[in-house]
């Protein structure tokens, strides 16, 4: 891959971007930093397609209520940007899809992401993110609880056998399969176990009785999915995993 991450570490952290994640197989490099509206994290994310030889690269800006590599549509406002290439090829595919084969176009298209990103995360963010944090407040208050019933320990698994030992067995089963059905972050099983734990164990205390998750199919329930990739990103937060895949 021709776009690397370190150098566009170096051309981004002057605007407060740290490096996230990135993914050799999926070809991505992530970007981000806290927004300046509270709660919300702007992603820039650098994607590189194609076969060797005929790469091409796009960028995209996230206003973002996850820091890390959890991920549901829901909690993520997304634009990809159109303003690279010349301008005789605006309004067509490769007015976002660059050339990047060579060092050079790569290192050019490094230079211009590095500029381009922040202003039109800053706006996404401005412009989205109120509306992000508005439809998620219930969410929001919810992970904060689960969140405080994490037990005290010096690493996630010791935290899960904590857990486990107050699940019942139908308790146990529900938190192994809404784990395995989560999963978005690669090598994240633990931090799946923890979150899913959480939310099968404590949801009766945490739960406003009107607000019923669905715990057989995450995926069909937005309240229950957000939940556990909240928790997951902030577990992946703070206990460091490791930023390549």
């Amino acid at each position: 891959m021709k776009i690397k991450a370190e150098r566009l570490q170096e051309l981004l952290r002057p605007n407060g971007f740290e490096l996230i994640w990135q993914c050799g197989i999926e070809k991505t490099i992530c970007f981000a930093r806290q927004s300046p509206v509270i709660g919300v994290f702007e992603r820039a994310m650098a994607v590189t397609v194609g076969r060797v030889g005929e790469e091409v690269a796009l960028a995209e800006v996230q206003a973002s209520l996850l820091r890390g590599r959890a991920f549901h549509k829901d909690l993520i406002e997304r634009q990809v940007l159109t303003e690279f290439g010349p301008a005789e090829k605006r309004g067509t595919v490769e007015q976002y899809l660059t050339p990047v084969s060579t060092q050079m176009q790569a290192q050019e298209w490094e230079y211009e992401f590095s500029k381009l990103v922040p202003s039109f995360a800053v706006a996404l963010a401005d412009a989205k993110g109120p509306e992000l944090l508005k439809k998620t407040v219930t969410i929001r208050k919810a992970v904060e609880r689960y969140l405080g019933f994490l037990p005290p320990s010096d690493g996630l698994e010791a935290i899960r056998s904590k857990l486990t030992l107050k699940t019942t067995d139908e308790q146990r089963m529900n938190a192994e399969r809404l784990s395995d059905v989560s999963l978005m972050i690669p090598d994240g099983e633990l931090i799946y176990d923890v979150a899913a734990l959480l939310v099968v164990i404590y949801a009766p205390e945490v739960e406003d009785k009107g607000d019923k998750l669905e715990l057989v199919d995450p995926w069909s329930d937005f309240g229950s999915m957000s939940r556990i990739q909240l928790i997951a990103d902030f577990l992946t937060t703070k206990y460091q995993l490791p930023m390549s895949s």
